[in-house]
């Protein structure tokens, strides 16, 4: 996670899956407590369901705790890709 003056900053890069799920969970609640959270996801390799879960808790909480979540991530993306295959709209379109 990279600390910003307006908010935390977490890389997410290569395979995360079910087996990195709960590591995935600490580091953003760790995040959650700067005023704003920003998600790199341009290097990601492959993700999982339980993935999607994580992050749109995440987001979740974020609204519940007024601050922003931005997901930066391209439509054509495998963060993208995976939550079309599950029935979700695009990563930066989640509410």
């Amino acid at each position: 996670m990279e600390s910003m003056t307006e908010g935390a900053a977490v890389h997410l890069s290569g395979e995360i899956t079910l087996l990195e799920a709960a590591n995935l969970k600490e580091r953003l609640l760790e995040a959650l407590a700067a005023p704003a959270l920003q998600l790199e996801c341009e290097n990601l390799l492959a993700v999982d369901l339980a993935v999607l879960q994580v992050l749109l808790a995440a987001r979740r909480t974020a609204a519940q705790r007024g601050r922003p979540f931005h997901i930066n991530d391209s439509p054509d993306s495998t963060l993208a890709a995976c939550a079309l295959a599950a029935g979700l709209p695009e990563p930066g379109k989640w509410q």
